[in-house]
């Protein structure tokens, strides 16, 4: 009578944690397609490598690739933080589709919690930052992002014996990573022969106030770890170390509006790079 008591409560149990399992689960069982003007959507195809029901154990990241008829490098400063700002907006807009679990505020608790947007040639790369499962840049077999981290992972180790080993402050999830994932997914140049260089910067939207800001390279003023601050320079050839594209983490930039069909001679085509 004891063990069949036991048992119930064992089942109860599984039951309990299966049902918690599935409330904490977002839909996917269908790709959902965005008219937003930026296109920034589910990167579908990384989010369902896992058939695992909770949210967690998929990796989340939202993205939109944007091809201009001219060089980017006619739009502000100004303009690309608007436009990082809108991109993280629509990836809020986009991930509601799915259905997910909602925090205490109303929103998903996968939701990444930075956008980030590259300007090289004629493109835009907008990517979030990654957010659940393990981090995917360290999964891709052959990538030139990865062989970078690797290279700063080392380097910091040669430049600081005094401190303990460290990897990427974020664990390399970040936006920046992501976006130079998608570059490279296409583009076999590297980012740091380009002239004009690239520009990069990255925004969240802060919690109490709701506004939308940008961040420095995560690293920036620490001591102790590197982060994108070490990662968006070139340690081929120190100890120059120059600039892989131009950082902006100009907290005075102010955001300024756009056309987007206006900008750089028009946009050619919109459609996103998955990461696998």
């Amino acid at each position: 009578m004891t063990s069949m008591v036991q048992f119930a409560r064992l089942a109860f149990v599984v039951v309990l944690v299966f049902l918690g399992q599935a409330l904490d689960a977002a839909n996917l069982e269908t790709k959902h397609d965005t008219n937003r003007p930026l296109k920034v959507r589910l990167d579908y195809a990384l989010a369902t490598r896992s058939n695992d029901v909770a949210e967690n154990r998929h990796q989340w990241v939202f993205s939109s690739h944007i091809t201009f008829k001219e060089n980017v490098e006619v739009i502000t400063d100004g303009q690309l933080l608007r436009m990082a700002g809108d991109a993280f907006a629509e990836m809020e807009a986009d991930f509601l589709q799915y259905a997910p679990y909602l925090d205490k505020n109303g929103k998903p608790k996968m939701l990444p919690g930075a956008m980030s947007i590259l300007a090289a040639g004629n493109e835009i790369f907008l990517s979030s930052s990654q957010k659940g499962l393990s981090t995917f840049i360290n999964e891709v077999a052959d990538s030139p992002v990865k062989r970078q981290l690797e290279v700063c992972f080392a380097t910091w180790k040669l430049e600081h014996p005094d401190k303990d080993e460290t990897d990427h402050k974020n664990n390399r999830r970040c936006g920046e990573i992501m976006t130079f994932h998608q570059y490279y997914k296409v583009h076999s140049e590297e980012l740091i022969t380009l002239s004009p260089l690239a520009r990069l910067t990255t925004v969240v939207r802060l919690a109490r106030t709701g506004e939308m800001v940008l961040i420095p390279a995560c690293g920036t003023g620490l001591e102790d770890r590197w982060g994108c601050d070490y990662f968006l320079k070139d340690h081929k050839a120190p100890p120059e170390k120059s600039d892989v594209v131009k950082y902006l983490d100009d907290k005075t930039l102010v955001a300024e509006e756009y056309t987007l069909d206006a900008l750089a001679g028009g946009v050619r085509n919109i459609d996103q790079i998955e990461s696998c």
